[in-house]
């Protein structure tokens, strides 16, 4: 496609010249003021680059390009502009580029000076267009996507009877994923992962686990048969890297114990009228790395009595960084979740105090089960 030129200047001849030179290559315009040239460019024809005099009556040059670059329309801030002019020095050179100016030609002008320079930044501007163009259409694609994938992790299933959880996502379509059930034999079972990244390429697995997990409790299968299940789905269908760290419990339908798995997640923390009572630590590789499994498999089992607090959380809160490379760690967590009364927002609040600049670097999911 051949692009639009327009060329501003108050000498006809100049104007002329220019044009004729140009357009064996560029439909051509011309304004002979600055005030014409503001008023063209805020019309329906888009320029691909305005070749602008400096030396004019009325609105010089410079105010011209100032004006421009202040658009708020990128289709007008963003357009090219080479000065030409017949003063000659640096500081005319600086002021230009400091303007925003893309080049700077002296007059008289040089007609091969002026088309190499022209050909270049024509070029230039229109594939960042395109490349704009392009990603704009990739990220309309992506949030299509995205909007699917959050629909399909949804569930009706979805337990949440005395359950208590937070998630603050990189993105709304992000790799961390909650899921709790009821079986029929009345036992609660939950899953807290963390896929490997953040974002839509760790989102588009979950759906996946939520699939596998909800259908085998419906089905009332134990968690040690969904676990081996889920680890072999993972292996088989993801690319390889692609892994799940995981908290999983499986309650007891008098809620008077649970078996626990953690895979290479952050410890599992138990808390008994205002105290740590019991800290769990990951004894497993993720899933979705190795099959079969590795590592013990047939959980920690664990005795429970009414009013504890099992509390889980992905590895996205203890690993958030302060602007001095200190990580938020564990124990600022157990020592938060003492209170019971203290809510799950002000935890996330602190955690973004404490990272201060450096902001969170990824999902957080943390999670509270009273029994």
């Amino acid at each position: 496609m051949r692009g639009t030129l327009l060329v501003v200047d108050d000498d006809e001849s100049n104007r002329l010249a220019a044009q004729a030179l140009l357009s064996r290559h560029y439909d051509v315009l011309t304004a002979e003021s600055g005030e014409q040239a503001l008023s063209m460019v805020h019309g329906p024809q888009q320029f691909d680059l305005i070749l602008l005099d400096v030396v004019m009556g009325g609105i010089d040059g410079y105010e011209v390009c100032r004006r421009l670059k202040a658009d708020p329309n990128p289709l007008i801030a963003d357009v090219p502009i080479i000065f030409s002019t017949s003063l000659d020095g640096i500081e005319e050179q600086r002021r230009s580029f400091a303007l925003g100016a893309v080049d700077f030609v002296p007059k008289p002008i040089n007609a091969e000076t002026l088309l190499a320079r022209v050909n270049t930044h024509v070029k230039l501007y229109c594939a960042s267009r395109l490349l704009l163009q392009q990603n704009n259409e990739m990220s309309l694609r992506q949030q299509v996507i995205s909007n699917v994938v959050h629909v399909l992790r949804q569930s009706d299933q979805y337990y949440r009877k005395n359950l208590r959880t937070i998630v603050a996502p990189m993105e709304v379509s992000n790799g961390d994923v909650l899921l709790s059930a009821r079986g029929p034999d009345r036992r609660q079972f939950l899953l807290q992962g963390d896929f490997m990244g953040h974002g839509l390429q760790a989102a588009v697995c979950v759906p996946l686990v939520s699939y596998i997990f909800y259908s085998m409790v419906q089905r009332g299968h134990a968690m040690a048969e969904i676990l081996f299940e889920l680890n072999s789905a993972l292996c088989r269908r993801l690319p390889v890297n692609y892994f799940l760290c995981a908290h999983l419990i499986e309650l007891s339908p008098d809620r008077s114990g649970m078996r626990y798995w953690n895979f290479a997640s952050p410890d599992l923390l138990i808390y008994r009228q205002g105290a740590l009572l019991q800290r769990i630590a990951s004894h497993a590789l993720p899933l979705g790395v190795t099959e079969p499994l590795q590592g013990e498999c047939s959980g920690v089992e664990v005795m429970l009595q009414p009013a504890d607090r099992v509390c889980f959380f992905t590895d996205g809160i203890v690993e958030t960084a302060s602007p001095r490379g200190e990580r938020f760690g564990i124990e600022r967590v157990i020592a938060f979740l003492v209170d019971a009364d203290d809510s799950f927002e002000e935890l996330i609040l602190e955690l973004r105090q404490f990272a201060g600049d450096n902001g969170l670097r990824d999902d957080v999911t943390v999670a509270e089960l009273t029994i």
